[in-house]
């Protein structure tokens, strides 16, 4: 069995329907105070807050959980998943488990035109970044997410060194065999 986790993706979950309560909640009278200290705009990007608790890579909403901003993860236009960003240490998880990269169509469009792609290390970093760029969510799946794409542009010089390290480790090889030796 690989090491790993096995993540479901829960069908039932109705991620139009989180995502709205997330903006209502944002804009709520007792939290609109708060989140205007986040200096986001509201209406930039689909996007809001609520109340998690993160287990490995992916989160429920839970009124006993952390605080955490809730943003959509959209592909093409389409709402795939959400994803939060706690506020207390910027962890962050997707709801269903699918999105790798928050800002799919930015890194599609470094991809195709050449443009250089900006990288945050933070879904909050991203937002604070006029919600442009991407975020890698799943570390294991960068280097798929970062082939063909020419330019990169880290927010931080620590970032810079994780996507170095991520593209420098070399892939390990399956020994192959072919049809006569199996």
């Amino acid at each position: 069995m690989s090491d790993m986790a096995v993540v479901t993706c829960d069908a039932r979950v109705d991620l139009e329907w989180e995502l709205a309560a997330a903006q209502r909640l944002a804009r709520h009278p007792r939290c609109g105070p708060a989140v205007d200290t986040l200096n986001l705009r509201i209406d930039a990007a689909p996007w809001g807050v609520g109340f998690v608790e993160i287990t490995d890579m992916t989160y429920e909403p839970s009124e006993a959980g952390d605080a955490a901003l809730i943003v959509a993860a959209e592909a093409g236009g389409e709402l795939v998943d959400l994803v939060v960003c706690r506020l207390g240490d910027r962890a962050m998880a997707t709801r269903r488990g699918i999105a790798t990269v928050l800002g799919e169509d930015a890194l599609e469009r470094a991809r195709w035109s050449g443009e250089k792609l900006l990288l945050y290390e933070t879904a909050a970093g991203w937002m604070h970044g006029g919600f442009l760029g991407a975020v890698v969510l799943d570390w294991r799946c960068a280097r798929w997410a970062f082939a063909d794409v020419s330019d990169i542009a880290c927010a931080t010089a620590a970032l810079a060194r994780r996507v170095h390290s991520t593209l420098t480790v070399p892939a390990q090889m399956p020994r192959l065999f072919f049809a006569s030796a199996a």
